[in-house]
């Protein structure tokens, strides 16, 4: 049943107001700090192509806008515990930018006659080439990968142990007469998109799949607002079901239903529907801490609840209705 309530939080069916922002943290410890740097540069570098910045000749990232952004991405990660649709695009389904081309490594691919290039490809450093050498030094890169075929020109990967405009360092690599280019993907995916007001920022998750060598056929979208003390809104959610998702809104008279009062305190009234229903009550981890049938279409003797965020299962008929509460 825990599954049954997460799925339908991820699809997002649930039929509460939008837009309540909710307060949350700035920071986070290193581990989520670093799971977000990918997701930060891709949008650093979206932004920078859409605005001709100059920054994108920039092999390190303006750490200004590098740290706002992913402040933005840390905030909607902590407001998952009062968010579900933060805690779908951050754990349940995590969104990761599939950008163009790695931010971690560069490619050479260059006569393999020459004397540097066969150090290389043995993963000899120094390669005796004093300005590759250097370039080597400067970004404490290390040789990824060689290949060894029979053809008059090899392929070397150099890989950086931190994220880089790689674009803007292949360039840098051209200056001295290299053939370096970055390690560009193919295909579409899943993206972020983020759009920079005055006194917040709008983020979007886009999930994607279906046949994305060819182009992804399928998406799913969660608009988001994050404010510049971290406080996050959530705005809406549209576009297909997430894969495996099966579950339909029940057929009932949505603008004659009303859960109050919400937050509530010690009861819970269903209105707009016709007789007294089954109901499951699950707390924000799954579990289900209150269940029976209404009484005259009200819920009693939630007073020792703990507070937090809780969503309410109806059994409608055949079907499955979810409503998302606050315990104050």
């Amino acid at each position: 049943m825990r599954n049954l309530i997460l799925c339908i939080v991820s699809i997002g069916l649930s039929l509460q107001a939008n837009g309540q922002e909710v307060p949350a943290a700035c920071k986070a410890n290193d581990s989520i700090t670093l799971l977000q740097t990918h997701n930060t540069a891709n949008l650093c570098l979206k932004e920078f192509k859409r605005q001709g910045s100059h920054y994108l000749d920039s092999i390190e990232f303006p750490d200004s806008i590098f740290n706002a952004k992913r402040k933005n991405l840390i905030a909607i990660y902590n407001a998952a515990k009062n968010i579900p649709e933060c805690d779908t695009v951050t754990r349940i389904h995590p969104i990761y930018e599939w950008g163009s081309f790695s931010l971690y490594s560069i490619y050479l691919y260059e006569d393999s006659s020459l004397s540097w290039m066969e150090n290389l490809k043995l993963n000899t450093f120094p390669s005796g080439h004093k300005q590759l050498d250097s370039l080597i030094l400067r970004y404490n890169m290390t040789i990824e990968y060689s290949s060894m075929n029979p053809l008059p020109k090899h392929l070397v990967v150099l890989k950086c142990p931190d994220i880089h405009n790689m674009l803007a360092l292949s360039e840098e690599f051209g200056k001295f007469g290299f053939n370096a280019n970055p390690n560009y993907f193919c295909c579409d995916g899943s993206r972020l998109v983020d759009s920079v007001y005055t006194n917040y920022t709008e983020l979007t998750y886009i999930a994607a799949w279906g046949d994305c060598p060819s182009g992804c056929t399928a998406f799913r979208y969660w608009k988001f607002k994050v404010y510049h003390d971290c406080s996050v809104e959530f705005i809406e959610a549209w576009g297909d079901y997430l894969p495996g998702s099966k579950l339909q809104t029940p057929d009932i008279n949505k603008s004659a239903l009303n859960i109050f009062p919400n937050p509530f305190t010690h009861s819970i009234q269903v209105e707009g529907i016709d007789s007294d229903v089954s109901y499951q009550l699950y707390d924000y981890a799954g579990h289900c801490v209150k269940k029976g049938t209404t009484l005259n279409a009200r819920i009693e003797e939630l007073e020792d609840l703990k507070h937090g965020l809780y969503f309410l299962l109806l059994q409608v008929g055949e079907n499955s209705l979810v409503h998302k509460l606050v315990k104050h």
